[in-house]
């Protein structure tokens, strides 16, 4: 159980910590949430694309509706449609099951994004204390950050384990951070080692 993350980096979100757009916490630059064509499940950028080829000829059931790239037409991409998921035709609503919105939202980082990132990441090291911030200065400049499952972060995670704190709202404030930190310093690593631009899917 858990939402993951993917793209130039991986990792999995902090469960009951953590949101799936914990990024825009670190970096002010907003998400895109795709939509995908039934059937072909080629992405849509937003839902505003799907009538890019509409014009003010429709007025209902526009017939530009489909995806252009697979199909020659909005018939062929209802045929396999109906094959594949057994809609009806023939319904009033069959513009809706054309496509469907996607289970994640994707962020697209640019390197002029990085200097607040630096900001927000040190006012996040100011409150989580030496013993964290060391660990993670450790291997901040290791490739393998870019992957949360390469075991890079696992002393980060002894330290969490050995915690006995009877305040758990504390120790859930301290854990959000923990999880946040990590997360950008993995963006961080791609903007300024890598010196490109950091591409995310995030899961919802």
């Amino acid at each position: 159980m858990g939402r993951y993350y993917w793209g130039d980096i991986e990792g999995k979100f902090w469960f009951a910590v953590q949101s799936s757009d914990d990024i825009s916490n670190l970096v002010s630059t907003s998400y895109r949430e795709p939509f995908y064509w039934e059937g072909c499940t080629c992405q849509i950028n937003n839902e505003d694309d799907i009538w890019e080829y509409c014009n003010d000829d429709c007025e209902q059931d526009c017939h530009h509706i489909f995806c252009h790239d697979c199909f020659k037409d909005k018939k062929e991409h209802i045929e396999l449609i109906n094959d594949e998921c057994g809609y009806d035709s023939d319904v009033d609503d069959i513009d809706k099951h054309m496509y469907r919105e996607g289970n994640e939202i994707v962020y697209e980082i640019e390197t002029n994004c990085l200097g607040e990132l630096k900001d927000n990441l040190k006012n996040i090291e100011d409150k989580l204390g030496k013993e964290i911030v060391e660990q993670y200065k450790k291997v901040e400049n290791d490739e393998r950050i870019k992957d949360l499952g390469s075991g890079v972060y696992d002393g980060i995670n002894d330290i969490i384990n050995k915690w006995e704190n009877d305040d758990d709202k504390e120790k859930l404030e301290r854990c959000k951070l923990i999880a946040r930190y990590g997360l950008g310093l993995q963006i961080k690593y791609v903007l300024e080692v890598e010196n490109m631009s950091c591409g995310i899917c995030c899961e919802l």
